[in-house]
C-alpha cells in the first residue's frame, strides 16, 4: 500500500489529563506516522477538570491532532459519530481514553488492506485487570475468526472492543457508523452491520493494551454494567428477529449468553427461561446444553445456602 492516511479518533469522558495523555500519546508514538487524530471531549458541561482538559488537547503541537468539545454529555456512539465525521483518512481507527495502542499498531495492521476484499481488521490485546497484566491475551478468551464472518458475528463478538479494530472509513460510513441507541454491545452491533460489506482480517500480534477496573466507579466500564449489558443484548435480538427465526443456533448462542449475564445476577428466574429458550432453539446440543445447566445449578445451589 502507498501510506494512506489513517485517521484516529480518541473519545474522552470525565478523565483527568494524566489520564488521558497516555492515550494521546500511544497514537501520536506510532511508527507509522502518516495519521491525524481527533479527540472528542464528551464530557458534561458540570465536569470539574473540563476546562483543564481542553487547554491541554488545544496546547499539543502537532498539526496532526483537532480538539473536539461537545457542548454536553451525549455518549461514547454520538462521540464516535463526532470523530467519524471530522476523519480524512481512507481508513480510521478508534481509541477509549483508558486504553492504550503499541508503538508499531498501524504498521501492523495497515497492511491487511492490501486486500481489497478486507473491510475491517482487528488484532490481538493484551488484558489488564485494574492496572495489572493478568497474564492472558484477549486471543486467550475469543478464537480468532476471519474471512466472511457475517453468521459468526451474529452470533458472538469475537471482534472485541471499538479500540482493537481498523477499518474502511467509507464502509463505517456505509454501515451507518455507531448506533446512539445501543447502551452496550456498541461494538457488536456495529461489526455487525460492517461485515455485511466484505471480509475481515485477524493481525495475530499484541498491538494493544486494554484495561479494565472492578466496581462502578469513574475508572469502570460499561462492560462491567450486567444490567445495561442484558438490555442491550435483548436490544439486539429485537434489531435481528428475523435472522434469528431463520438462524436457530444463532438465537440458541445469544439466548446462553444472556443466561450467564442473569447468572452473574443470580436471577434465577430470568436465567431458567433463557436456558428453556437454548434447549428448544438446540435441543440435540447436548455437550453445550449440559455445560450450561451446570452453571445454573451453580446459581440454584448459591441460592439455596
Amino acid at each position: 500500500m502507498n501510506n494512506p492516511l489513517i485517521s484516529v479518533v480518541v473519545t474522552t469522558h470525565k478523565r483527568e489529563v494524566s489520564e488521558i495523555r497516555r492515550a494521546i500519546d500511544s497514537v501520536l508514538n506510532q511508527t507509522y506516522q502518516n495519521l491525524e487524530l481527533t479527540i472528542v471531549d464528551d464530557s458534561p458541561e458540570s465536569y470539574e477538570h473540563r476546562n483543564e482538559v481542553k487547554a491541554f488537547c488545544e496546547s499539543i503541537s502537532d498539526e496532526r491532532v483537532t480538539y473536539i468539545q461537545h457542548e454536553k454529555n451525549s455518549g461514547a456512539c454520538v462521540a464516535r459519530n463526532t470523530g467519524l465525521a471530522h476523519s480524512k483518512g481512507e481508513f480510521i481507527s478508534f481509541l477509549d481514553d483508558d486504553d492504550e495502542f503499541l508503538p508499531f499498531r498501524m504498521e501492523k495492521m495497515i497492511g491487511y488492506f492490501s486486500d481489497q476484499n478486507v473491510v475491517l481488521v482487528y488484532a490481538d490485546a493484551a488484558m489488564y485487570q485494574n492496572g495489572k497484566y493478568e497474564n492472558k491475551n484477549y486471543s486467550d478468551l475469543q478464537k480468532p475468526r476471519t474471512g466472511q464472518v457475517y453468521d459468526e458475528i451474529m452470533k458472538a463478538d469475537f471482534i472485541g472492543s471499538t479500540s482493537m479494530a481498523m477499518l474502511r472509513t467509507d464502509i463505517l460510513r456505509k454501515a451507518g457508523g455507531f448506533n446512539p441507541e445501543m447502551e452496550a454491545c456498541q461494538d457488536w452491533e456495529t461489526w455487525i452491520r460492517v461485515a455485511r460489506y466484505g471480509e475481515v482480517a485477524y493481525c495475530p500480534e499484541v498491538v494493544f493494551n486494554y484495561y479494565a477496573y472492578d466496581g462502578n466507579g469513574k475508572d469502570a466500564r460499561i462492560t462491567n454494567d450486567t444490567n445495561r449489558r442484558i438490555r442491550a443484548v435483548r436490544h439486539l435480538n429485537e434489531l435481528h428477529a428475523d435472522y434469528l427465526k431463520e438462524h436457530k443456533d444463532a438465537l440458541a448462542v445469544r439466548k446462553a449468553y444472556e443466561m450467564r449475564l442473569h447468572i452473574k445476577n443470580s436471577d434465577i428466574k430470568s436465567a431458567v427461561a433463557c436456558y428453556r429458550d437454548v434447549l428448544s432453539a438446540r435441543p440435540t446440543a447436548i455437550l453445550s446444553n449440559l455445560i450450561l445447566l451446570k452453571a445454573f445449578g451453580r446459581l440454584w445451589i448459591k441460592k439455596k445456602q
